[in-house]
C-alpha cells in the first residue's frame, strides 16, 4: 500500500482503487435531446397525480342509446328477481283450486285440468270474437276450452305428441282428428271436473257468502 507523509496527518491510498461505474447509452437521434432522471421531480414529489387514466372518447348517439337500453334492462332484471321461497309460494298459490282428472277412452288416457282465470277469459273471448250463431258458439266454446284443458295423452304432454305448442294446432287436432263421441265424452268429464272444483273451493251457501264478506271487512 502506498502513502504519503505529512507533518499533520498521514493517509493511506489503496494501490488498486475501486473502478467507477460506467453507463453505456446509444447515440441520440438527430434533433433528440435526452434527459436522465433518477428520481421524481420536485413537482411530482409535491403532488401525486394518481394512476394513469384510460383515454376517453365522446359517445356517439347510437352508443348512448345502447347504454340507456342496457341500464333499463338491468334495472328490470333486478326488479323481477325473486327468491326461491317466494317462487314456491307463488307456485302453490297458482295451483289453488286447480283439479286434474284422467279419462280413459278406447284404451287411451286423456288428462284434463281445470282452467285458470286467464285461460277461461281467453277461451270466452275467442268464442264470441266472430259473428256466429248460438249453435256454432256452443261448439266453439267446447273446442276452445278442451284445447286448454287437455294437457296429456297417455302421460305425454300434448305438445310432444303433436309436435307443436300452437293453440290453433291443438284445436285442429280436436276438431279434425277426434270422433265427436270422444269429444263429447271429454267435454262431459271437463264440465264435471269444473263443478267439482266449484263445489270444493267456491261459495255454495249463504253462510259461506257471509263468512267471505266478514273476512273482506277485516
Amino acid at each position: 500500500m502506498s502513502g504519503f507523509d505529512s507533518p499533520n496527518f498521514k493517509k493511506n491510498i489503496p494501490s488498486n482503487p475501486k473502478p467507477m461505474r460506467e453507463f453505456t447509452v446509444g447515440a441520440p437521434e438527430e434533433g433528440e435531446v435526452r434527459q436522465y432522471s433518477f428520481g421524481p421531480t420536485p413537482q411530482q414529489s409535491a403532488v401525486y397525480q394518481g394512476p394513469p387514466q384510460p383515454q376517453q372518447h365522446d359517445m356517439t348517439l347510437a352508443e348512448a342509446e345502447e347504454a340507456a337500453r342496457e341500464a333499463r334492462k338491468q334495472k328490470l332484471a333486478n326488479m323481477n328477481k325473486i327468491g326461491d321461497e317466494a317462487k314456491k309460494r307463488i307456485e302453490l298459490l297458482a295451483d289453488i283450486g286447480r283439479l286434474t282428472r284422467d279419462v280413459i277412452i278406447g284404451g287411451y288416457t286423456f288428462s284434463l285440468r281445470t282452467l285458470k282465470a286467464k285461460e277461461s277469459k281467453e277461451a270466452a273471448l275467442a268464442t264470441f270474437s266472430t259473428s256466429i250463431t248460438q249453435l256454432e258458439a256452443s261448439y266453439e266454446a267446447r273446442k276452445q276450452q278442451l284445447a286448454r284443458s287437455i294437457h296429456k295423452i297417455d302421460g305425454e304432454p300434448l305438445e310432444v305428441i303433436l309436435g307443436s305448442k300452437s293453440l290453433d294446432d291443438l284445436m285442429r287436432f280436436i276438431e279434425d282428428n277426434l270422433e265427436d263421441v270422444v269429444v263429447e265424452k271429454l267435454w262431459s268429464e271437463y264440465i264435471s271436473l269444473k263443478e267439482e272444483s266449484r263445489t270444493k273451493y267456491g261459495i255454495n251457501t249463504s253462510k259461506e257468502a257471509e263468512e267471505v264478506a266478514e273476512d273482506l271487512k277485516k
